[in-house]
């Protein structure tokens, strides 16, 4: 507690500064997260110091004309007891860097650190520990890496060959692979909002292939968007349920929605769960297909009906649910309210939100509280990624899942309750960062070949 009061205050003075979605030379952050429930609890905290310098080359003091640096990066940390400590060093020919933060890739999954994860985007991602060293030409990059678990051996192959819209790395020792193909990619989506998306994070072996994959178009204009995602990997990404499956599970999913308009949308989605071990037990899969209209549509709302037709494991027949909803929908906001009655007798409540609001600050809501004997589980929004959202499937009766999000500060809470109201448990992750300095070191640094500007 005197940590989380610590860190709320340091972001109480941080937002006092005008955020932006970059990083300072110089910053302090950190990262509390705990877990609690009957039979389990865990707690995990990161505190770090990031530091951005020229190393100038040794030049007479006597020449008018700026003095090139070599631009380098430091950064400090603590993972619970373990103190580690990282730095890179980047010009326009050469990339260095050791540790357990840097990494010439923004592949979510390559090099992961299971302890955590940063929500700041524009912040490295923790990673286990490991070293690369590669060169430019043009716009393309390729690197020898090193890490301790998967490339300890042999090393690793990393290449960019398209600036920064595609990544690719293999393992010789562990056959794994890594691929990303953005389009278009992230630095130029903060110039301009395109009209189309696609975004691919692909890892693992050939026997075992796991990721992120989702597209888009949308008539920002005429409020009209087509979204297509999808996931393999952990099943326990997919599914809260109250009897846990086996350690090792895979889980898939893919979902298809279409929206036509305000208060109008059209949504598939089929979710999988299976032994890691193909002979082992059977796959058991929930699909659903759904349908929303306006009725009544004002200035303030609308009052909307929603027909969702759903089907679970290894059942032939489909189920249908009748829902009434309130909700407000404009650009970046939206909220929504209702009730849903279902043949078999179950019935739900459910409510959503996104709202973004002045200074980039940003609410996630979602909340599912269904009749305790409900026979079927239900469906519930949450994110698979910092960057993607999917959905989750629960039998829980009360399901909770808010985030916050600010430049810096991002909070994260998770509630459930598990039948016969039993089986509280609550996670809830804080993480600020803290700018210490606003001056900028790019005036002094050579421009990368890999410009963020450029495709």
């Amino acid at each position: 507690m005197r940590g989380f009061a610590f860190s709320l205050l340091l972001f109480c003075f941080a937002s006092s500064v005008t955020s932006k979605e970059s990083v300072a030379p110089l910053a302090l952050g950190g990262s509390f997260s705990a877990y609690d429930s009957r039979f389990f609890s865990d707690a995990k905290d990161t505190v770090w110091l990031r530091t951005e310098f020229c190393a100038r080359k040794s030049e007479s003091a006597e020449k008018e004309e700026k003095i090139p640096c070599v631009p380098s990066k430091l950064f400090l940390e603590k993972r619970n007891e373990r103190p580690l400590a990282s730095g890179s060093v980047e010009t326009n020919r050469m990339y260095l860097s050791y540790g357990n933060r840097f990494k010439p890739s923004r592949h979510f999954f390559f090099l992961r650190e299971n302890f955590e994860f940063s929500s700041f985007p524009f912040l490295e991602q923790p990673t286990i520990r490991s070293a690369f060293l590669g060169g430019f030409l043009g716009q393309s990059m390729g690197s020898l890496y090193y890490a301790e678990k998967g490339a300890s051996k042999r090393p690793g192959f990393f290449l960019k060959p398209f600036g920064e819209t595609s990544e690719f790395a293999y393992s010789p020792e562990t056959k794994e692979g890594f691929i990303l193909l953005e389009i278009p990619n992230s630095y130029r989506k903060k110039s301009f909002e395109p009209s189309f998306g696609f975004r691919l994070e692909a890892f693992g072996t050939k026997q075992d292939p796991n990721g992120v994959l989702s597209a888009y178009w949308q008539d920002p204009v005429r409020a009209r968007r087509l979204f297509i995602s999808g996931y393999r990997g952990i099943s326990s990404r997919l599914f809260a349920l109250s009897s846990p499956g086996d350690p090792g599970e895979k889980g898939k999913f893919l979902r298809l929605v279409w929206e036509p308009g305000y208060y109008r949308k059209l949504e598939a989605v089929q979710l999988e769960r299976s032994a890691a071990d193909p002979a082992g037990s059977n796959e058991r899969t929930a699909k659903g297909i759904f349908g929303k209209l306006g009725l009544l549509i004002t200035d303030w709302g609308a009052v909307s009906a929603q027909i969702r037709t759903y089907r679970f494991y290894d059942r032939t027949d489909w189920i249908v649910g009748r829902g009434l909803y309130y909700g407000f929908q404009k650009r970046f906001w939206s909220w929504e309210i209702g009730q849903e009655w279902r043949e078999n007798g179950d019935n739900l409540t459910e409510a959503t939100a996104r709202l973004n609001f002045p200074e980039h600050w940003k609410l996630q809501l979602s909340v599912l509280a269904a009749k305790e004997k409900n026979r079927e589980p239900s469906f519930v929004e949450e994110s698979l990624t910092p960057e993607e959202t999917g959905l989750r499937l629960t039998d829980k009766p009360v399901y909770v899942f808010a985030r916050i999000y600010h430049p810096y500060f991002a909070l994260t809470l998770r509630h459930t309750r598990g039948l016969d109201s039993k089986g509280d448990s609550l996670s809830a992750r804080f993480q600020f960062f803290l700018p210490l300095s606003e001056d900028s070191v790019e005036s002094s640094v050579p421009v990368n070949r890999i410009n963020p500007a450029l495709p």
